[in-house]
């Protein structure tokens, strides 16, 4: 027996259940599922024309694929815009999801299995940053999910998971620093100064050409960063896609121009050069940076710290657009760090600025 409306129809199955069953938009026939009496099918078949009229309905068979399949497809969708490290990274924590949700479907991931999932990986050994890398390529991919049409909210619904809940990393300070470059070779302190004088990250610091600086205003340009690839080297634009251009710091400042003037070169080739002539590689820089650091006995110090030095320095005197632009940094939030750093003087600046402004107003002298 079957019983039709404008929509879908229900029919009585030979086991005497009813089933429910109607077109989409495209003219496609689905099952809205098997249920013990017209009633509830009829029910079930009005929900899903209300979510059609009002553009909220999900495919079912949308979301049957199952999570390993689809996130290799999302990955693939991201991988034309982002930087390899990105790519390897999200590749790692891959091994934190699959094997909760490897071979669950899109559309059976719930919250509640998301939740558990972190409460797992909050008792594991894993650290709060690759818990958060985790999360974040998970509900990366899931709000994928949700513009292609598989599902129709996202399950990632954890408060707090996006923050970063590592402990802060130990300051290190300028005069530690020039501790780490004295235990350096001599020829690659001024690279290091550089580093640190113009706040680039390694692969901006290894992909600066020649004419990317101007000695006569102490100036570097960053339009691009080194990164390793099949091939070898590959320069590619800076981790914002933007370019800068920053006054390099003193001492950095000095020693460079001394650097370049010793150096002629073709302003499209590198600027920092290796033992075979090349441009100089990251591994070659780790390597010098991880002796020193041991030598200098501060082998806590990451080179990840060095741009947080540098931009620690200027804080003091700038404002958080100025240190955005000095940076690279394409939101506040990553500039406010040096703020929230640099607040420990606060009681110089106050001094300073008071004594000004009582000498100005004439008042207090």
């Amino acid at each position: 027996m079957t019983r039709r409306s404008h929509f879908g129809a229900v029919r009585r199955l030979p086991s005497g259940k009813w089933q429910a069953r109607y077109f989409d938009a495209s003219g496609r026939r689905h099952t809205a599922g098997t249920f013990g009496s017209e009633h509830d099918a009829r029910r079930e078949l009005a929900r899903v024309e209300v979510g059609i009229d009002r553009g909220d309905w999900i495919d079912p068979e949308a979301g049957n694929v199952n999570f390993e399949k689809f996130v290799a497809d999302y990955l693939e969708t991201r991988s034309a815009n982002l930087q390899p490290t990105t790519m390897s990274g999200y590749r790692s924590s891959l091994k934190h999801l699959l094997p909760t949700f490897g071979q669950v479907r899109i559309k059976n991931i719930t919250p509640l299995l998301v939740e558990k999932w972190w409460a797992q990986m909050t008792k594991s050994a894993a650290g709060p940053q690759v818990r958060r890398a985790a999360y974040v390529l998970l509900s990366g991919s899931m709000r994928a999910a949700v513009r292609w049409g598989m599902i129709l909210n996202s399950p990632c619904k954890i408060e707090g998971a996006f923050k970063d809940g590592s402990r802060p990393r130990p300051h290190l300070s300028a005069e530690q620093y020039a501790v780490i470059v004295g235990s350096m070779p001599e020829h690659y302190r001024v690279i290091f100064w550089t580093m640190l004088g113009a706040h680039l990250r390694l692969g901006e610091l290894v992909g600066l050409n020649a004419g990317d600086f101007d000695p006569k205003v102490g100036t570097i340009t960053v339009e691009r960063q080194a990164t390793p690839g099949d091939g070898g080297v590959e320069l590619r634009a800076t981790k914002t896609g933007t370019s800068r251009t920053v006054e390099v710091l003193e001492p950095a400042l000095g020693m460079l121009r001394a650097y370049v003037a010793a150096r002629p070169a073709h302003p499209k080739a590198p600027l920092f050069i290796g033992g075979l002539g090349t441009r100089i590689s990251r591994s070659v820089l780790r390597a010098v940076w991880n002796r020193a650091r041991v030598v200098a006995g501060l082998d806590w110090a990451h080179m990840h710290d060095v741009r947080h030095t540098g931009l620690t320095l200027v804080a003091a005197f700038a404002s958080v657009a100025e240190t955005m632009a000095r940076g690279g940094h394409s939101s506040s939030a990553a500039a406010m760090r040096y703020q929230h750093a640099a607040r420990s003087r606060d009681s110089v600046v106050a001094k300073a600025a008071g004594a000004e402004l009582a000498s100005l107003v004439g008042v207090g002298t």
